[in-house]
């Protein structure tokens, strides 16, 4: 099973409208070999570093340079969220 994260009630400008997600589904999957590294440095929530504040930054900035037809509709709709986010 993968591990899905759902993180609620994210908002956004684009164009001067606000756009609110009820929530976004993250895949999250921690190497075996990186655990304890990783909540040495972050704690057992370093997920809310690593993740939803991320998520957070990447949709503001996403939205702000798409039109808003863009991100609810064309962009949101080819499910692109890793490859608009993360690259």
């Amino acid at each position: 099973m993968i591990p899905i994260a759902l993180y609620a009630n994210f908002m956004c400008c684009s164009g001067g409208v606000m756009i609110y997600f009820d929530q976004i589904e993250v895949v999250n999957i921690l190497s075996p070999a990186a655990v304890y590294e990783i909540v040495r440095n972050y704690t057992a929530d370093y997920d809310r570093a690593l993740i939803f504040n991320k998520v957070h930054h990447e949709l503001n900035q996403f939205c702000s340079v798409h039109s808003l037809q863009e991100v609810y509709i064309a962009k949101f709709g080819e499910s692109c969220v890793h490859s608009c986010f993360f690259h």
